[in-house]
């Protein structure tokens, strides 16, 4: 039986233009040696490892993405190109022997710090 990752961005207006990214299986270090380290290169120079990987999910205002998971240990993160840089989520570790699980994302925009806010929706 194949379990499965659905995470669902939570609709809102602030912020909305930005585009988030669900990342699967890998680590911010290796998500930034495939996308580049500079902060600021244009979407167009990232395009081709955010559309041809196959673990990396683009997830847009309101909408969600179910990911198939393998049996064991799993992770994701959720990340964004904002104006300042990129921004990461934390990394959010899935065993996936037992169940198909839920998360919401959203994006807690602040003065000095913008953060994402994962939480567990159903296990």
């Amino acid at each position: 039986m194949v379990k499965k990752i659905t995470i669902e961005r939570r609709e809102k207006f602030a912020g909305s233009a930005i585009k988030y990214f669900v990342v699967l299986n890998m680590s911010e270090q290796e998500f930034n040696q495939n996308v580049g380290m500079r902060e600021r290169l244009s979407l167009g120079e990232k395009s081709s490892f955010l559309s041809e990987s196959k673990q990396v999910f683009s997830l847009a205002n309101g909408d969600a993405v179910a990911i198939d998971i393998s049996e064991g240990e799993n992770s994701f993160f959720v990340m964004a190109f904002t104006t300042t840089g990129k921004l990461f989520s934390e990394r959010i570790f899935v065993d996936g022997r037992d169940f198909d699980v839920k998360y919401s994302v959203s994006l807690k925009l602040g003065i000095f710090k913008n953060e994402f806010v994962i939480e567990l929706v159903e296990a």
